[in-house]
């Protein structure tokens, strides 16, 4: 039985970490606050504070009052776990991924400490009690003050707030770190690049592909390459390519791409060489913002 509850609550932490994740991009228009490289961001504190911190504890609501339902009381017996679970798994994932220097340790500690918190006091407080799970026409009064709830939520969450100085920083290190990274597992070829601002723009576009394409969904994504017959993005600078290319593979035709635009547009227009690379503005507007931490820094 102990062992039944354990793969549940591991289980659960999956769906939980790609629910928050997967909602939470789905909920910029309401001032979520993303992971990426864009400079002058700006998010709804009360927003980001319901959802990420009270997100799990609402989890754990839903599928505690969808197991009373069909009378599977056992797996609701410490279900906070599953916020636990998810806070590992978060933690895991940063480290296999490479995001550990793009992260702010202080409010990610604070955030998680948060989280378990509220996760107990619904556990104790809400989920142990059926009668105080599924809805009764009488706590009527509980619905008022809810409302009351929401509407003070509207208030704080109306104002926007851009990102910290301490957030920046984290971004500006991991930028540098992985500047660095980079330079010494791409050696051979980067050391050819004697211009230091074509070397720049290389470098700002593996940071950002290497930061949405990890190692190893790049390997994951050559293995599965030959399923489909059209020509796909592949490698470290994600080049359109009719078979799967090595890294270093990547960068060179990658390589060849920008000399070209470099040549044809002037500095002053970066964007503009960013844009014939990949026409997307979103990419734009963080590549460029990693290329001007670059710039300005000796790396």
């Amino acid at each position: 039985m102990v062992i039944i509850k354990i793969v549940f609550h591991l289980i659960f932490s999956f769906i939980l970490f790609f629910f928050i994740n997967f909602f939470g991009k789905k909920s910029s228009f309401y001032g979520y606050e993303p992971l990426n490289f864009e400079n002058d961001q700006f998010y709804s504190p009360a927003f980001n504070f319901v959802y990420k911190i009270l997100g799990p504890s609402i989890f754990l609501f839903i599928i505690s009052a969808f197991f009373y339902v069909l009378n599977f009381n056992f797996l609701i017996e410490n279900i906070y776990f599953v916020s636990v679970f998810y806070i590992l798994l978060r933690i895991f994932y940063k480290f296999f991924f490479d995001r550990v220097y793009l992260t702010n340790w202080k409010k990610e500690i604070l955030n998680d400490i948060l989280i378990i918190l509220f996760s107990l006091i619904t556990y104790f407080k809400l989920l142990k009690n059926k009668n105080l799970i599924i809805p009764d026409i009488k706590s009527l009064s509980n619905e008022l003050w809810l409302l009351i709830i929401l509407y003070i939520y509207s208030i704080f969450n109306y104002k926007n707030y851009s990102t910290s100085q301490r957030d920046d920083y984290v971004k500006k290190n991991y930028i540098i770190k992985m500047a660095q990274k980079l330079k010494k597992n791409f050696s051979k070829i980067l050391n050819e690049i004697e211009d230091p601002n074509l070397k720049n723009i290389i470098l700002s576009i593996m940071i950002y592909e290497n930061f949405n394409r990890p190692k190893f969904i790049r390997i994951l994504e050559n293995k599965f390459f030959f399923f489909s017959k059209k020509s796909r993005t592949t490698g470290i600078m994600q080049v359109k390519s009719i078979k799967p290319l090595s890294d270093e593979e990547s960068l060179k035709e990658g390589l060849k791409i920008l000399i070209d635009l470099y040549k044809k547009i002037d500095l002053n227009n970066i964007e503009l060489i960013f844009y014939g690379y990949n026409p997307d503005e979103s990419y734009v507007n963080q590549v460029s913002s990693i290329y001007y931490i670059l710039s300005s820094t000796k790396n």
